[in-house]
């Protein structure tokens, strides 16, 4: 949350609780490793679990490891769900895209992370709207580069946006407005 009190500077940051019963809660801890530091929200976190990994995405407008000033989906790791690995994008084309990647979702199915998410980057000659892409991982750590989900997303001129995913399915269901 936007709370300057907890030595998350100024801007939003990521964070988690636990809880044993659903009622009573612990104290946030923060998932994003730069809440102290970094200049930038992240947002609209998603957390899937699957081969003794939770993976956490979120998209990030703080411009690190020379990522630029537009948003990326970033994720973080972590084996028993307290303990976090520093945030590392998860689009490997971070460093150089123009456009924003924004609202990601991630799911675990046949042994594979799937996060999809929105982006206007125009890679693969999309063009400027925005399309749903997706990135695999079978490990949570290393990510293949980001896919087109829809076919057509080089001709298409309307946007696709705001895509989920089915829980623990395999094949990976995608599901957005276009």
């Amino acid at each position: 949350p936007h709370d300057p009190c907890s030595a998350s500077g100024m801007d939003w940051d990521i964070v988690y609780s636990t809880s044993t019963d659903g009622t009573t809660w612990a104290a946030q801890v923060h998932v994003n490793s730069r809440a102290a530091t970094d200049s930038g929200g992240d947002y609209n976190p998603a957390i899937a679990h699957g081969g003794g990994t939770f993976v956490a995405v979120w998209h990030s407008g703080d411009p690190f490891a020379a990522s630029g000033t537009d948003q990326d989906i970033v994720y973080s790791t972590s084996t028993d769900g307290t303990t976090w690995a520093a945030q590392v994008h998860v689009n490997s084309r971070a460093a150089t895209d123009t456009g924003h990647d924004q609202i990601p979702a991630i799911t675990h199915g046949g042994g594979t992370f799937v996060a999809v998410w929105q982006s206007n980057d125009p890679f693969s000659a999309s063009g400027l709207d925005w399309d749903i892409v997706s990135s695999t991982s079978t490990d949570g750590t290393t990510w293949a580069a980001p896919v087109h989900v829809n076919s057509r997303a080089a001709t298409a001129s309307r946007a696709d946006y705001n895509a989920g995913t089915a829980p623990g399915r395999a094949p990976v269901l995608v599901v957005a407005p276009s």
